[in-house]
């Protein structure tokens, strides 16, 4: 698969607020947006969990209750 690399000009502020480094800002901000993606409909499970590079399964919303 091609990737694109995508630069963000992020205020240092935000990183002290947030008391990360840009490596780790840029891990947590790659996951929130792969998540949101998949929230909205817009990726599916596998291409999110490969976007935010997550090594947990795909993302799997929860089944509803059979039990009566």
């Amino acid at each position: 698969m091609t990737t694109r690399r995508i630069v963000l000009n992020i205020p240092e502020t935000v990183l002290l607020a947030e008391k990360a480094d840009e490596t780790t800002f840029a891990r947590e901000l790659r996951i929130l947006a792969a998540v949101k993606l998949y929230e909205l409909g817009r990726l599916s499970s596998g291409r999110s969990c490969s976007t935010g590079r997550a090594a947990a399964p795909p993302l799997r919303a929860p089944r509803a209750s059979t039990e009566i």
